[in-house]
């Protein structure tokens, strides 16, 4: 697994320059601005670069070279999805470090929804990408980007310090990482069942 993702950082680190830099934008305003929109960009920003990885993997040939070493098609998969929390962790801080450097507020409210549009995003995009590949899945996960980041608005309407907004910044994100594991389940059994002989 630590090899898995040192073998992601190492690519990472070569390309993900204007990404990055993108990243680091959308944490500012969105802690100058306390907008969800803003918020919710920084975590799919971030992932994007987690997604990135996917594509450069298929690209490469690397899923098909790596079946071949002594290495299991489950931990394949994991480590993709453990890179993705990392990058959802790594955009909580960032946005947290914002708002509190620029006095927003709401940061219950943000990172409730960072985690919930995160774990949504994967859950969603990487059954597909693995299942189907890259690059016939583009569409599939700009409408699901499309369709959160709408979700994140409504759910920005419930960010009033209440009892109710205070169990459901608990509830959603619970429900999106239950949706997280059985996306997973669902992403390992692809890989599986996966044929790489024309590859």
């Amino acid at each position: 697994m630590k090899a898995l993702l040192l073998k992601d950082w190492y690519l990472l680190r070569k390309r993900w320059g204007v990404l990055f830099g993108m990243v680091l934008l959308f944490s500012v305003l969105a802690g100058v601005q306390t907008t969800m929109l803003y918020t919710l960009m920084t975590t799919m920003m971030l992932l994007m670069i987690s997604l990135n990885t996917l594509a450069y993997d298929q690209h490469d040939g690397w899923d098909a070279y790596a079946c071949a070493l002594p290495l299991s098609r489950a931990q394949l998969v994991l480590s993709k999805y453990v890179l993705a929390c990392i990058c959802i962790v790594v955009s909580v801080i960032l946005v947290l470090v914002s708002t509190l450097l620029f006095g927003g507020s709401n940061l219950l409210a943000s990172a409730s929804a960072q985690l919930v549009f995160g774990f949504f995003f994967v859950a969603c995009n990487f059954p597909l990408i693995i299942r189907f590949g890259f690059e016939k899945s583009r569409v599939y996960y700009l409408v699901v980007a499309g369709v959160l980041i709408g979700l994140g608005s409504v759910f920005s309407q419930y960010t009033q310090p209440s009892f109710s907004a205070f169990k459901l910044s608990y509830l959603l994100p619970l429900v999106g990482l239950l949706a997280l594991l059985g996306s997973l389940k669902l992403s390992i059994s692809f890989m599986k069942n996966k044929d790489f002989s024309e590859t």
